[in-house]
Parts: C-alpha cells; structure tokens; sequence
C-alpha cells in the first residue's frame, strides 16, 4: 500500500446490523395466530353419495363435464363479459350457490368450485359473482342425456336461469341484501342528523357571543371631524 497508511484486515464474518424496528413490536403480537388461508381449489360434489362414481376434477379426471360461471346468466354482463344468453332468458345477479341449487332441481350431478373467478371479469375475484359448476351433461353409464330437453352448455344455462326467479334460497340473499341495504342507509341519515344538529349548534353560539360583543362592547374608534 501507499507510505503512511494502515490496512486493517477483517477476521470472521461480518456483523449483521440488528433490525432497528424490533423493539418497537409490541409485546405478545409474536403469538397472534393468523386464519388459515381459503383452499382456492376446494371442490364439492352433489349428490355427495354417488362421489364414487364422478370422475374427479381435482385428481385429474376429467369426465364429460361442462363449466358454467355466474356470468353466463347474470343479466348485468355483456357478452364480454361472459353472457352467454339473452337478456330476456337471463337472470340478475345469480350465485354459483343458486345455480347448484337449480342443478339439484334438475337432478344433475355436479361439482361446485366456490373459489374459482372468470377470468374475463376482474370483479367476480371478490364475492359477487365468484364460484363456478362443473355439471354432468351425458350419463356416463347410459351414454343419454341426464335431462332430455338439455343437450347443450347453451341449454342448461337457460334451463338454470329459468329456475333461478323461484329458488327459497335467492329470495332469502335477496332479503338480507334489502335489510342490510336500509340498516346502511338509516345509519348514514343517523350520521347527517348528528352532524346537522353538531353544525346548527355552533352556529347558535358563534352568533350569540358575536352579538353580546356588538352590544356589551364600546368601540374604541376615535370620532374625527367632517370635512366641509
């Protein structure tokens, strides 16, 4: 090295800095035990009975299935979004519940994968709108169509969407929509009232201390003489 300077030489590892945020966590959060995450690939039969017999999606069997989303029925959708029927044959908002439900109505085999979102529609990521069915179209043992009248991915939707209107379940989650709808609503008007009382009182008291000043205090202005 240069005359004059001493190089210094490092023995061992080098000393990991301490994280400077670490006293700053408060005491017992180390113990706080986080949800389990939601299985996305959950998948549920109907009937549970007859598992045995339907070909498995999760362990890779396939079977003659068809895949219908929320979206094919949902009148609110464009056919960009997935509709795959008329407006007029299509229903408001169906749920992939719902649509299980009709499927029993019919009395075809299915499997309900209640995490699974359209790719095509961001909003079905979050609970409106989100779930799909696979449904069994042809008997498997027989080589006929489950339902005569639906031979078609096109049919059962309509089929499905027909059902929808009268299902118990649809008018219960249309019920407990319209309930948490008002409660939301005379909570916000709650809200304005207190604000509107809390602004008027204010204003009563501004008013009344600017009055007493006009009235209790003399002015301190010196009169001058008018000019002629």
């Amino acid at each position: 090295g240069k005359r004059g300077q001493v190089r210094v030489k490092q023995i061992g590892r080098p000393q990991v800095p301490m994280n400077p945020m670490a006293n700053l966590i408060p005491q017992g959060m180390e113990d706080i035990k986080l949800p389990a995450p939601v299985q996305t690939d959950a998948i549920f039969p109907w009937p549970a009975t007859e598992v045995h017999t339907m070909p498995d999606p999760k362990n890779g069997q396939q079977g003659d299935y068809v895949i219908i989303y929320p979206n094919y029925l949902d009148r609110n959708k464009t056919a960009k979004l997935g509709r795959r029927i008329k407006l007029e044959e299509a229903v408001e908002r169906p749920s992939s519940q719902e649509m299980s439900h009709a499927c029993v109505k019919l009395g075809m085999r299915h499997w309900i994968e209640p995490y699974k979102s359209y790719s095509r529609d961001p909003d079905t990521r979050w609970d409106e709108g989100r779930g799909r069915l696979r449904v069994e179209l042809i008997n498997p043992s027989t080589g006929a169509p489950r339902v005569r009248e639906i031979l078609t991915k096109k049919d059962l939707c309509k089929s499905i969407a027909a059902i929808i209107p009268d299902l118990s379940v649809r008018h219960e989650r249309i019920k407990k929509e319209i309930e948490e709808k008002i409660k939301e609503e005379e909570k916000k008007a709650e809200l304005m009232k207190k604000k509107t009382s809390d602004g008027g009182a204010g204003s009563e008291t501004a008013s009344s201390s600017g009055g007493a000043k006009g009235s209790g205090v003399k002015s301190n202005k010196k009169k001058g003489k008018k000019k002629r």
